[in-house]
């Protein structure tokens, strides 16, 4: 199976997201290693992630903010002071989609493209 490249969004910011995700780990004393065998990803993801060279799937992202054990907005918002934290729609999908098996992430993917698609 051949993997489509990611195409980045104007919002995302790689480096951004791989500086959080140091500072959030450094923050609980914890290496790359230790980072990656706990969410079950490599080093090497970890390292690309926060040197802001890779964007993380959403799958990749939930294993990693559960290896941390941080929401996954975390990820994203980390260390900006007086930022309100309170749970966006995108986050409660993020939340929701981290229990779905591969075949109903398929699916809701699916469904989502299509609902993007009636709005252009």
């Amino acid at each position: 199976m051949t993997r489509r490249p990611r195409k980045k969004t104007p919002d995302f910011s790689a480096k951004q997201f791989g500086a959080n995700l140091k500072a959030i780990r450094r923050g609980q004393g914890v290496s790359q290693p230790e980072v990656a065998k706990s969410a079950g990803v490599s080093t090497q993801v970890i390292s690309n992630l926060e040197r802001g060279t890779s964007i993380p799937s959403i799958d990749t992202l939930c294993k990693i903010a559960r290896g941390l054990g941080v929401d996954a907005r975390e990820l994203f918002n980390a260390g900006l002071p007086n930022k309100r934290r309170s749970a966006s729609q995108a986050s409660k999908l993020i939340e929701l989609m981290a229990t779905f098996d591969e075949l109903l992430a398929r699916q809701a993917l699916v469904v989502l493209r299509a609902l993007r698609d009636v709005r252009r």
